[in-house]
């Protein structure tokens, strides 16, 4: 390998390269402040032992360190990256001193600005400092392996973001990050705490033949504790068979598009509530909440999926979600709605909405879920025979958790009896109002007493009457107990 000193480097800069520096071991720190090199900068392959540190300087044409091993620090502080400048294949630090926690070295570009493509497929083996940068174009950071502390504060990304098979060994943090194109972060692994506290996806909604930008999280692992504060979603947002070992936070956060967490694991508790909002379609199917989730107060705009997911201790309302759970349908597909369709599959999900509201101790909660199963099924009963005794039931007890039922049907049978005692009064062609007061007290004094009346066909009616009323009150009285007693 030829070896080569930075002072050497720094003073043949200024002028076009006769011929890349690859394959070269550089020796000392190589500095360059407040300069703008006007040709292509290439250090293939090399190793660098020593600081580089480039602040306040402008790269015309493109930068390429493909393969390069980087032993000292290394800083791009306020840097302006006209081409496209690849970082691909790199080490930055030593891995062993990483994995001992006995590095001191770091690796900064703050403050600068790619305007081309730029491509950190690396292993960064140091504390990596990427805030405040704007990436113009894409953003390549594939398969990047960051084994310690990195951060991406309030960076903006114009074009999209590649972070699929990334991994985060340390804490990272995105806070006010801004991706304002399609992101990836398929597969990705964080090791330790992730914040993407006020980030920002811009995506474009559809608009003819425009498709909708996507943030994507799909199969990743978040092994220390991730939060999403008051994250903002403009285009689809993907979590589907995500994992999550720690609490995850999307307390205050707005999707403005679909939102999918299909199969996705939660082994600690999850925070979706307090204010936030999924405007498009979300889909919760198949997730499991293993310490239970909070979506008190979250504001759900269109359907909502919960198909086949385990939710034990998830914290929520029947108001919140009684006019947007539907059964089986896909983000960006045609839906079908349950007045029209009765989808089966629902019924284990509300059964089990109804033990949740039923362990938090949400009575009312379950009742209402239960009833409205059960005018769901109603509108698909086709037999006659079945029909007739689905409307005994509503109207008899309630479906066992509505009381106001059989009281609703006594009075009717009252008023019933009551204008038939009426037109069978002797006096109702001479007399309307008394015949009315004395129809009433037959009519009630029957429902709820011994018969009183000197007329035969009153006495027998009267009875019939007697008959259904013990049957009401029965009725009442078990259901006004099951609600009470429990």
């Amino acid at each position: 390998m030829k070896v080569k000193y930075a002072t050497e480097i720094e003073n043949e800069m200024d002028s076009p390269q006769t011929e890349p520096y690859d394959s070269m071991l550089i020796i000392g720190d190589l500095i360059c402040t407040g300069k703008s090199f006007l040709y292509k900068t290439i250090f293939n392959g090399c190793t660098i032992k020593g600081n580089i540190k480039f602040s306040n300087c402008s790269f015309k044409d493109e930068l390429s360190f493909i393969d390069t091993y980087f032993e000292g620090n290394i800083s791009f502080n306020n840097v302006i990256f006209e081409k496209s400048s690849r970082f691909n294949g790199c080490q930055f630090g030593s891995f062993s001193l990483a994995y001992l926690n006995k590095t001191e070295k770091s690796f900064e570009i703050k403050q600068s600005c790619f305007r081309g493509e730029v491509n950190f497929s690396s292993n960064f083996y140091l504390k990596a400092n990427f805030n405040q940068v704007v990436f113009e174009k894409i953003a390549s950071f594939h398969g990047v392996n960051f084994l310690l502390y990195v951060s991406f504060i309030k960076c903006i990304f114009m074009d999209s973001a590649d972070f699929m098979f990334s991994e985060f060994e340390g804490n990272t943090l995105f806070y006010k990050a801004k991706f304002l194109d399609e992101v990836d972060f398929e597969e990705a692994k964080f090791g330790r705490n992730m914040g993407f506290e006020y980030l920002l996806i811009s995506g474009n909604s559809v608009s003819g033949n425009r498709r909708i930008k996507k943030f994507d999280f799909k199969k990743s692992i978040f092994n220390g504790e991730t939060s999403f504060w008051k994250a903002k979603f403009y285009g689809n947002s993907m979590f589907e068979n995500t994992t999550f070992f720690e609490t995850c936070n999307f307390l205050g956060a707005m999707f403005v598009g679909n939102v999918g967490f299909h199969g996705a694991e939660f082994k600690s508790f999850a925070k979706f509530g307090a204010g936030s909002k999924i405007f498009g379609n979300a889909d919760f199917s198949e997730v499991v909440f293993h310490e239970g989730a909070y979506f008190h107060n979250l504001v759900f705009g269109k359907k909502l999926k919960l198909a086949r997911a385990k939710i034990e201790n998830l914290m929520i309302r029947w108001d919140s979600i009684r006019d947007h759970l539907e059964g089986n349908w896909q983000l960006n597909e045609d839906i079908i709605r349950l007045e029209e369709v009765f989808d089966k599959s629902i019924i284990p999900l509300y059964l089990s909405l109804i033990r949740n509201f039923n362990n938090l101790g949400f009575p009312d909660d379950a009742d209402q879920c239960y009833l409205e199963l059960r005018k769901k099924k109603k509108k698909n009963i086709e037999d006659i025979k079945s029909k007739i005794m689905d409307d005994l039931d509503c109207a008899l007890f309630g479906y066992g958790v509505h009381w106001g039922n059989p009281l609703a049907c006594g009075l009717g049978i009252i008023i019933f009896f009551l204008l038939i005692f009426f037109v069978l009064d002797n006096n109702f062609r001479t007399n309307n109002i008394a015949a009315l007061i004395n129809a009433t007290s037959n009519s009630v004094s029957s429902f709820i007493s011994s018969p009183n009346s000197d007329n035969n066909l009153i006495t027998i009616l009267s009875y019939i009457e007697r008959f259904l009323g013990y049957i009401i009150m029965s009725c009442f009285l078990v259901t006004l107990a099951k609600k009470r007693l429990r």
